[in-house]
């Protein structure tokens, strides 16, 4: 059972690392082939390689992270930051490959690691950019002492009976036609992320959206 484990494992990683690679590699080529290729056209390759190294990095940190939490070698670094401040730099940072418009509302300063928080927002955005609808948003609130950090999308939502199940590793509940499916575990390390830095991950689907919402200490 382990053995067959382990090799699903493998082919799901090598099947999700596949497809951004098979993109890097074959713009790359288009672009070393042809060096007279139009300015216009050399940007638009150019930015389709660094949306997919983008993706390839996201994987890998994933990869990573599972892994030294695997072996309890993961610590989160707790301070006074600025969530705001990062999220924004995070959407910015992905409006930049994918397009289209976040609004970001609301500011506020909380308990937290700022490299995870990164982590778990950038792995929200990607999970609504692959399964959730074309408006997105993210709200920031303080609530009874807590600050919430929520990404709405307008897509169809996950089924009740597999609301907790998005929540386990290597579970894929939406297959997006034309898309690899994912390899499952960005929702499962922002979960034990929050967790780790003493806050929640958690998923609710009201008024024809979902809306994942982390909540964090605030100071």
């Amino acid at each position: 059972a382990s053995h067959e484990a382990r090799s699903r494992l493998i082919a799901s990683v090598a099947h999700e690392l596949r497809t951004p690679l098979t993109a890097v590699v074959g713009y790359a080529d288009l672009l070393i082939e042809d060096p007279d290729i139009d300015a216009e056209t050399r940007s638009e390759f150019l930015l389709h390689v660094a949306r997919e190294a983008t993706d390839l990095t996201g994987i890998v940190e994933d990869l990573l992270t599972g892994a030294r939490l695997e072996v309890d070698r993961l610590a989160v670094r707790m301070a006074s930051v600025r969530v705001d401040r990062i999220v924004q730099e995070v959407v910015d940072e992905h409006l930049f490959l994918h397009g289209g418009t976040i609004p970001v509302t609301g500011s506020a300063t909380a308990i937290g690691d700022p490299l995870r928080i990164r982590q778990i927002v950038r792995n929200l955005l990607t999970n609504a950019r692959r399964h959730g609808g074309g408006l997105v948003e993210v709200a920031i609130q303080e609530r009874s002492g807590a600050i919430t950090i929520s990404i709405f999308d307008n897509g169809d939502g996950v089924a009740e009976e597999d609301r907790d199940r998005i929540f386990e590793p290597f579970e894929t509940v939406h297959i997006v036609p034309g898309m690899a499916p994912s390899l499952g575990l960005g929702l499962t390390l922002a979960k034990t992320l929050a967790e780790m830095m003493g806050g929640q991950l958690t998923y609710a689907y009201e008024h024809g959206r979902s809306r994942f919402t982390l909540m964090l200490q605030s100071t």
